[in-house]
């Protein structure tokens, strides 16, 4: 889950600023390579339709990552009680309470510190905390996950992508913007 979120999370700024770019420039670029005359409007069909995706997609990517992370409480619960025995009814407080500090915490560093960073560095360090989140919880719980030599690889390697991230995104998204 948090390796989906951190993928997800990462790439969201450079991914979307491409496509924006892309669907909003094709008019122009369409007229030039038809050479049809400036007057001579390229704005309806598959055109209209890809900006009104395009004008979608900050929605639809902010459901998905809500999703993700929506998903995050019912999963830990059913973990908790397969393997702690602890049940529904005994740590659904814990559980929602230690979501509402982390909430609240998040809230706080992205306004105190995050806002003041560049989008695509605020993206890369919040898609890093979700990662290092996923990697604690692969590392605690590794003895009971099948595969994990497969996520210990996934977590790499969008890790190496989130530092690549880190320090080219910020440069990319001034081309593509």
């Amino acid at each position: 889950m948090e390796l989906g979120i951190g993928l997800l999370g990462s790439i969201a700024v450079l991914v979307m600023a491409a496509v924006f770019s892309v669907v909003y420039i094709l008019p122009s670029e369409l007229q030039a390579v038809y050479g049809l005359d400036p007057s001579v409007g390229v704005e309806g069909g598959i055109v209209l339709g890809l900006r009104r995706f395009v004008d979608s997609l900050p929605f639809i990517t902010g459901f998905v990552l809500g999703l993700l992370v929506g998903m995050e409480i019912p999963l830990i619960a059913r973990i908790r009680q397969t393997l702690h025995k602890a049940y529904l009814e005994h740590n659904a407080g814990t559980i929602y309470g230690a979501d509402y500090i982390g909430a609240g915490v998040g809230a706080a560093v992205w306004v105190l510190i995050c806002l003041r960073l560049p989008i695509m560095t605020a993206a890369a360090g919040t898609a890093a905390v979700n990662l290092l989140m996923g990697m604690v919880f692969l590392w605690r719980y590794q003895r009971y996950i099948r595969q994990r030599a497969v996520l210990w690889l996934l977590h790499l390697l969008v890790a190496l992508l989130v530092a690549i991230l880190a320090v080219k995104g910020p440069v990319a998204q001034q081309h593509v913007v």
